[in-house]
């Protein structure tokens, strides 16, 4: 594809110019495309591949973005009834906590057995998940809904894996000012993933420090929730700080822009366009978009006057004039020929 990007901008073809000749690939039939010369139908079909491609790019970025934030609003709605149930819960285990209490104070338990065999008799009593969740409730503590979003996020491994990190291996990635960091990362983990199936590197600086407390674990990162944290990372970077080329809405600004060394011959380009509003001075410019508009205003505002506008109607009552769109009344429901 870089090959006939290249090709393309050798010719240096407008957009419009490409989508047009883009679009006589399908407008004819593969019998009449023949008809053509070899140069015209090349240049038709790499007009046309050009497009194809940067339309499905688009789709990938956009079917990205869809499924990151359908992933974060269903971790949030999740993490909200986890929560609460889990309070919930934890209020109705009070009761089994009697149990535990009571093998402090039981003398049938021999003194010098491990303590492991204690724990295995509390756990009758109620699950080691459900005694942390007492605890917190006892101290009148409660989780961070972080802690429930991961808990999700944990469940959606392999979804997470067949889903968005096809569609994260297929993308290209370009950096602003501010994502440096980010895109060099994102290389990477893609040439990780494309090797051994998985991330081996984090870079910690993406981690913000309200986060860290999830995706570390003794020092060390827990990978699978980092490749989860990048992907959700770059769906809010695609806002103007990170670019996919070959792409028209999330393409840099400075793509649609004529280049520094071009734009020095800026009065040569101006009368090659033949635009005569970019010939005209400033200040004529103004002065005839002015004319223009005051014309357009006398036109409408006349057409209205005469009943010619029929979008518009016109009353005056007490010697004040107004105006009113056309109400069509709801026509009868019944479909009564006969009478």
């Amino acid at each position: 594809m870089d090959n006939i990007n290249a090709l393309l901008e050798e010719l240096k073809l407008s957009s419009k110019n490409t989508e047009h000749y883009a679009s006589l690939v399908d407008y004819y039939t593969v019998t009449k495309l023949h008809r053509f010369d070899l140069t015209t139908r090349q240049l038709y079909l790499l007009c046309y591949l050009q497009l194809r491609y940067r339309n499905i790019n688009e789709h990938l970025v956009d079917s990205f973005i869809y499924h990151c934030r359908k992933l974060r609003e269903k971790a949030k709605d999740h993490a909200k009834e986890a929560a609460f149930n889990e309070w919930n819960n934890s209020s109705e285990n009070v009761s089994k906590a009697v149990g535990i209490l009571r093998l402090f104070i039981d003398d049938s338990l021999d003194q010098k057995q491990p303590f492991s065999h204690i724990k295995n008799k509390a756990s009758k009593f109620i699950s080691p998940d459900d005694v942390e969740s007492l605890c917190l409730y006892l101290s009148d503590e409660k989780r961070s809904i972080d802690y429930y979003v991961w808990k999700f996020y944990d469940q959606q491994s392999e979804w997470i894996t067949e889903t968005l990190r096809p569609l994260f291996l297929a993308l290209e990635f370009q950096s602003s000012e501010t994502t440096h960091a980010l895109v060099s990362q994102i290389e990477n983990s893609q040439q990780d993933c494309s090797e051994s199936g998985q991330f081996k590197k984090a870079d910690r600086r993406l981690i913000k420090p309200g986060k860290q407390s999830c995706l570390l674990q003794e020092d060390s990162v827990n990978l699978n929730r980092f490749e989860i944290l990048l992907y959700l990372l770059i769906q809010t970077k695609l806002n103007g700080q990170l670019f996919i080329p070959n792409t028209l809405k999330y393409r840099r600004l400075s793509d649609d822009l004529v280049n520094d060394k071009d734009w020095k011959q800026k009065s040569k380009l101006i009368k090659s366009s033949q635009l005569k509003r970019l010939l005209m001075p400033p200040k004529q410019l103004m002065t005839s978009l002015e004319n223009e508009l005051t014309d357009k205003i006398d036109h409408v505002g006349s057409r209205i006057q005469s009943g010619d506008n029929k979008t518009v109607i016109m009353r005056s009552r007490s010697g004040n004039t107004k105006w009113r769109l056309p109400y069509k009344g709801v026509g009868s429901i019944l479909n009564i020929p006969i009478l």
